[in-house]
């Protein structure tokens, strides 16, 4: 009978002990998951460094390995805009993780359906596949990717 007592306030103890470390953890994951940031709320590194990442993005890989081989051009004509509003968690190293189409903002008028579902899919997807900088890592991101033109 003492044993089972023992066992049982051992329990007790293992399981009230492993409880207060995964709700320090949740606590900890819930105030990282708070703080969202939207394009307006930047501050000026943040703002430049969110700009050059963009920049770099979208004419050095996506325009090249995307736009150029799909023959799409981006102007008044073709493709004014090529914007879609997307959420996502940004972890320590720069990763980006699971993306939440917020809106789109694709105005490609003598392109077909298909071809814009395989445009958007494309801009997440080799989105996703950037490196954050430091500025801007854990916390949780609510902004436009892609690019507009003035028309």
């Amino acid at each position: 009978m003492r044993g089972l007592k023992l066992t049982l306030i051992m329990c007790y103890f293992f399981t009230a002990c492993g409880n207060t470390n995964n709700s320090e953890k949740e606590m900890e994951m819930n105030e990282q998951i708070e703080k969202i940031l939207s394009f307006d709320d930047f501050t000026p590194q943040q703002f430049v460094d969110w700009n050059d990442l963009m920049e770099k993005w979208w004419f050095e890989d996506f325009k090249v390995n995307y736009l150029d081989l799909k023959n799409i051009i981006q102007d008044c004509i073709d493709c004014a805009d090529i914007t879609i509003v997307v959420s996502f968690f940004v972890d320590d190293q720069g990763m980006i993780g699971e993306v939440d189409e917020i809106e789109d903002v694709i105005d490609c008028p003598n392109r077909s359906i298909e071809e814009l579902l395989e445009l958007k899919k494309e801009v997440i997807n080799s989105f996703k596949k950037l490196i954050i900088p430091e500025s801007l890592r854990n916390v949780k991101l609510n902004v436009p990717i892609g690019r507009s033109t003035l028309c």
